[in-house]
Formats: C-alpha cells, sequence, structure tokens
C-alpha cells in the first residue's frame, strides 16, 4: 500500500520545518560565536595580563587565568558545540536544538559578563 499525496505532503513539509529549525540554530549559533569572538578581540587591549575566573562572595576575585587562554575558551567552547550541531544528524541529538541554544546563550553571556568585570 503506498502514501497517499496528503501523507506525501506532510513528511514533505514536516522535512522543510526540520531543515528550516536546524539552519536557524547554526545561523544562531554562528551569530553568538561571531559576537564572542568581536568582543574578546575588542576588549582585548583593555584587559589585565590575568584575567580572575572566580569571584567569591565576598566579591574577591581569585583562580585567575591568562587573558588570551581565558578570552578564547568560550568562543571555542560555542565553536564546539556549532560543529556538534552540523556534524550529528537532528535524531541522534534529541527532539529540540533549544538545549544547544540555552547551552551556547549561557556560555557567552558568562563570556561577555567575566570580560566586563575584568575591564
Amino acid at each position: 500500500m503506498g502514501m497517499g499525496p496528503w501523507t506525501q505532503g506532510i513528511k514533505f513539509l514536516y522535512a522543510k520545518v526540520e531543515l528550516a529549525d536546524m539552519e536557524r540554530t547554526t545561523a544562531a549559533l554562528l551569530g553568538l560565536l561571531a559576537v564572542a569572538t568581536i568582543v574578546s578581540v575588542a576588549a582585548y587591549p583593555s584587559l589585565p595580563g590575568e584575567m580572575a575566573m572566580h569571584i567569591d562572595v565576598s566579591g574577591d576575585m581569585s583562580n585567575y587565568l591568562p587573558t588570551p587562554i581565558a578570552l578564547i575558551v568560550s568562543p571555542l567552547v560555542i565553536a564546539g558545540i556549532l560543529i556538534y550541531n552540523m556534524a550529528v544528524p537532528r535524531d541522534q541529538r534529541g527532539r529540540s536544538d533549544m538545549g544547544l541554544l540555552m547551552l551556547a546563550g549561557v556560555l557567552f553571556l558568562v563570556h561577555v559578563g567575566f570580560i566586563f568585570l575584568n575591564v
């Protein structure tokens, strides 16, 4: 028993929506990566030689990293999330890309926050 035209049409539309969803996720991740990189490059001249990566309850900064390493870690992780998003088929990743976007978004906000705390 073959598929009727309605079934074929629904499968076609579902495939198009899934592809558009993936392209939006990829575009959003690329945007986060680009902005994180631009912020890092723009802030680099005004940052100290070492950046604080931990702030305790009393507001004291501790656990320092060399500035170049601190500035490149988050964009590299976002790039890894982007590569994962593009390389692994969606059915193996789960139902939604929202988790990837949330992870990259939080990482981006933490990255920018630590840059501004160290300027």
